[in-house]
């Protein structure tokens, strides 16, 4: 029950502002900067202004070890519009894939998933509302839930990738999803 309304407020807060931490629990460090608004990012769109683009995250980079099958941030989307999957992430879609990045406030113990986020205290996992622009984030929902807690830190996350808008077992619409998922501290 605690846990139930405990996402529940973790949903309502991101639902109403998608307010970010500095993620690691310091009082007084430096937060991440914000990212743009949906808003400001479909107008400067409109202007043909490029959205800024996000500080590097931890698997931005790959050297001669990086797995064939993994994925960055960066790869998500093929343009600034964001509307679409990119054609690597349409290429790998039902494969297993690698995937570096944090454990998102919002997850579900009892069902057994979590938000994967680019770096501690990323952008709020919802689209714009009308699906013409979605964030880079991931849903991962890990092979065995019983094993799920609250990470904090950089994890690499392998699991079967589905690619595509649709209503997932969480109840959101999401773009991007891990299934049969397991996770390791980086």
């Amino acid at each position: 029950m605690i846990r139930t309304i405990a996402l529940l407020l973790a949903v309502c807060v991101c639902i109403t502002g998608c307010a970010t931490s500095n993620g690691n629990g310091i009082a007084g460090a430096e937060a991440p900067p914000p990212e743009p608004s949906i808003e400001q990012a479909a107008a400067d769109q409109a202007g043909g202004k490029k959205p800024p683009q996000p500080a590097q995250t931890v698997s931005d980079v790959k050297d001669a070890n990086t797995p064939a099958n993994f994925l960055t941030w960066k790869e998500f989307f093929d343009d600034d519009k964001q509307s679409q999957p990119s054609a690597k992430f349409k290429q790998f879609n039902g494969q297993n894939v690698v995937i570096d990045g944090y454990m998102g406030e919002i997850l579900s113990m009892d069902k057994g998933w979590f938000l994967l986020i680019p770096r501690p205290g990323a952008e709020c996992p919802f689209d714009n509302g009308d699906q013409s622009y979605w964030n880079s984030i991931m849903i991962v929902f890990v092979k065995d839930k019983e094993q799920l807690r609250h990470t904090n830190g950089a994890l690499r996350v392998t699991g079967r990738l589905d690619v595509g808008v649709k209503q997932d077992e969480s109840g959101y619409k999401t773009m991007f999803r891990l299934y049969d998922a397991e996770f390791e501290k980086k």
